[in-house]
């Protein structure tokens, strides 16, 4: 599997291609990707019914840790500049991941209340969405449910089938709903 590698060049406008990364993993499938520093990002991948969370370091181009995730893994975020945030919906459960040195070690797990697909972090809280029923909830770390977005209590139809969660740095969260 390799993973394509752009450089955004701001004073020219333009994305420089440099060497892709070759990321031994076997026969997994990538889900998810995203960036843990400058160097560093993780990627999660599944088969059948397993999956694992990887950090690579782009600057040497090759996996620096792994660890078995316990269920298959959908989506990730950083929450902190240590800790990324795993969706295992298959499970019904979020992971957190603890990175230190390199290190990745399993943190706190977390039961939801369904099958959890996209996973976000915004503002010191989870965002996650399920799709059946459709439901967005944002959340507390310990898992305790804030308040939750759904067809019911919004009154009218507001989503169909919701899957990825971005966040931005000012409190914005854009979740793709599959029509």
């Amino acid at each position: 599997m390799f993973i394509l590698v752009l450089s955004c060049v701001a004073d020219e406008s333009s994305l420089r291609r440099q060497p892709p990364i070759d990321v031994n993993i076997g026969v997994y499938n990538i889900k998810d990707i995203t960036v843990v520093s400058e160097t560093r990002f993780l990627a999660t991948f599944d088969c059948v019914f397993v999956g694992k969370l990887v950090l690579v370091d782009s600057e040497v181009r090759t996996n620096v840790a792994e660890i078995p995730m316990p269920g298959k893994p959908h989506r990730l975020c950083m929450w902190d500049d240590n800790t990324a945030v795993v969706s295992l919906g298959d499970k019904k459960q979020i992971q957190f991941v603890n990175i230190k040195n390199d290190v990745l070690v399993l943190g706190k797990l977390l039961s939801v209340n369904g099958n959890v697909f996209g996973i976000a972090a915004c503002a010191n809280r989870l965002v996650v969405s399920y799709s059946n029923p459709p439901r967005i909830e944002m959340m507390s770390r310990d898992g305790h449910v804030l308040h939750g977005l759904d067809n019911y209590t919004a009154g009218r139809d507001v989503m169909k089938d919701p899957h990825f969660i971005a966040s931005s740095d000012y409190g914005m969260l854009y979740v793709t709903d599959w029509v």
